[in-house]
C-alpha cells in the first residue's frame, strides 16, 4: 500500500453520521460526576463515548450513563466490557493518559470511509514521555511483524466484525494481571489469524502522557519469562523464532541488568513448563 498524504480538503468535506465514533475508555477509581467530566474534558473527548470504571469503592456516585463502573481490575476485562457494551458501528480504544487532536473523529471516519474493506485501522498516537516513545509508522498494511509494534490506545475496529468473529482481550494477559502487557498484541494477532484487513494510517489523532508504566520496571528475570509466555500466546509454531529475535534485538537495552544467555534462558522457560 503507498503512503496515505490526507488533505485538510478532505476530512472538511467528509460527508459522515453525526455519531457513529464511540471512545472506549478504560480507567479506574473515578467516584462521581465532576472527576468524569474533568477526564472527558482533558481527553478532549468530542465524539461518542463509554467509560469502563473500575474501582473497589462501591460508595461511588455516578449518575451519567455512558460510565459503566465494575467493582474489578484487569484492563483485559476493561475492554471486553466495553466491546460488549458499545453502541457505535466504529469504536477507539482508550488509555485515561490521552488528549485527542480537535479533529481525531473527522480522522478516523474518512479512513474508515476510503478504506472500505479495512476491519481494524491503527493511527499514530505521540508519546510526550520523551523515554517512552511509539513508533511512527507509513501508512500501510499491518501483518504480524508489524502488530508488535502497535500500542493499544492507536487501535480502532468496526465492532461488529469483531463480535461476529469472536475476537475478545485474553483476560489473563494485561495491566492488573500476572501477566501485565501484551494484550494488544495478542488481539491483534488473533484478528490476523482469521483473515482480518488491518492498517496503519499516518496520521496524529491524539498525545499520550506515558509518565508511569504499569508493567515496565526495568529488563530482569520476570520481564523475560511474561514476555516468553507472549510469544507462546502469539505463536506456538514461531514462539522459539520470536523468543531468539527478541533477545538479540533489545540486548543493548538489557545487558546492564541480565546477561544474554540468562534472558534467553528465561524468555525460554515456558518450553519446559
Amino acid at each position: 500500500m503507498k503512503k496515505d498524504k490526507f488533505k485538510d480538503t478532505e476530512l472538511q468535506n467528509c460527508n459522515v453520521k453525526k455519531e457513529n465514533l464511540q471512545v472506549l475508555i478504560s480507567t479506574q477509581n473515578l467516584q462521581n460526576d465532576e472527576q468524569v467530566n474533568k477526564l472527558l474534558k482533558d481527553m478532549n473527548v468530542t465524539s461518542n463515548y463509554l467509560i469502563i470504571n473500575q474501582t473497589t469503592n462501591h460508595k461511588c456516585n455516578i449518575k451519567n450513563s455512558k460510565v459503566i463502573t465494575k467493582f474489578e481490575k484487569g484492563l483485559s476485562k476493561s475492554r471486553n466490557i466495553a466491546i460488549k457494551e458499545a453502541d457505535e458501528d466504529i469504536v477507539l480504544l482508550a488509555d485515561d493518559d490521552l488528549s485527542y487532536t480537535k479533529n481525531y473523529r473527522e480522522i478516523i471516519l474518512q479512513a474508515y470511509k476510503k478504506y472500505k474493506n479495512a476491519d481494524i485501522i491503527c493511527f499514530y498516537v505521540e508519546s510526550i514521555n520523551e523515554k517512552r516513545k511509539i513508533k511512527k509508522m507509513l501508512t500501510s498494511n499491518i501483518g504480524f511483524i508489524k502488530a508488535m509494534k502497535i500500542a493499544s490506545s492507536e487501535i480502532s475496529f468496526k465492532r461488529k466484525t469483531i463480535i461476529d468473529n469472536n475476537i475478545s482481550f485474553n483476560e489473563k494477559f494485561g495491566a492488573g494481571t500476572v501477566l501485565n502487557r501484551g494484550e494488544e498484541q495478542i488481539f491483534l494477532y488473533e484478528a490476523l489469524k482469521k483473515k482480518l484487513n488491518i492498517i496503519f494510517v499516518n496520521k496524529k489523532i491524539a498525545t499520550v502522557k506515558q509518565e508511569d508504566s504499569s508493567w515496565f520496571n526495568k529488563f530482569d528475570e520476570d520481564f523475560f519469562v511474561i514476555q516468553g509466555k507472549i510469544f507462546r500466546e502469539l505463536s506456538s509454531k514461531f514462539y522459539f523464532v520470536l523468543c531468539l529475535q527478541y533477545v538479540v534485538r533489545k540486548y543493548f537495552l538489557y545487558r546492564e541488568n541480565i546477561s544474554f544467555f540468562k534472558a534467553l534462558k528465561c524468555i525460554l522457560k515456558d518450553s519446559e513448563d
